[in-house]
């Protein structure tokens, strides 16, 4: 019994994870309700949270599953005996592609509100660090003086400089260009911080 308990239950978090998935793809992350949910599996509210803590915990677990896709598509897009320089570069317009390619999935990643005061889960917490692990193996060919913690402290500034500069285009803020244009700005800015990156490695004693 004990056994088909736990079948049960994993199909059920298999179908609240699709269901919640395809919502989010449909409306986004912020319209996100339980009874919805449970009313497009065919199951009771109640039964989302024998499978999920809430439904922020249900959100996150869809939110990991986009970083590990989003790590995926990064790992797959690299180029083989590829210059550190055109990693960097791919992985910059890699990541434009998937943000733009899985907007409300991607931009779930940002604007679901953790509750204040309780602690990120540490799978959750490894799914990102994923991400800037990408960056850092290529820096590390560029920095080889750096230890690992300036290189993830590097790769997370470079991260947010080219999220940012994604972000506001794909909303269509301030700087809202065309995608073929904002490809070559960000190999174009790429360029520019790897350069700067060098010039203070090289002054190093």
């Amino acid at each position: 019994m004990s056994d088909k308990r736990e079948a049960k239950k994993a199909a059920l978090r298999t179908h609240l994870l699709e269901a919640t998935t395809q919502q989010i793809c449909q409306k986004g992350v912020e319209e996100i309700r339980a009874r919805d949910i449970a009313k497009h599996v065919g199951c009771a509210v109640g039964s989302l949270y024998t499978a999920f803590e809430d439904l922020d915990d249900l959100i996150l677990h869809v939110n990991s599953q986009t970083l590990q896709k989003l790590d995926e598509a990064l790992t797959k897009g690299r180029p083989d005996q590829a210059s550190p320089q055109t990693c960097m570069e791919k992985l910059a317009c890699d990541y434009l592609d998937f943000a733009s390619t899985h907007y409300r999935l991607w931009t779930a990643l940002f604007d679901h509100k953790w509750p204040e005061g309780k602690a990120v889960p540490q799978w959750h917490l490894d799914n990102q660090q994923k991400l800037f692990l990408q960056i850092a193996g290529p820096l590390k060919e560029l920095l080889p003086k750096a230890d690992q913690d300036h290189l993830l402290l590097e790769a997370r500034t470079f991260f947010a400089a080219i999220h940012g500069i994604i972000t506001l285009s794909l909303q269509e803020r301030y700087a809202a260009v065309d995608k073929t244009i904002l490809k070559q700005q960000i190999i174009k800015f790429t360029h520019l911080i790897l350069s700067g990156l060098q010039t203070q490695e090289d002054l190093k004693p």
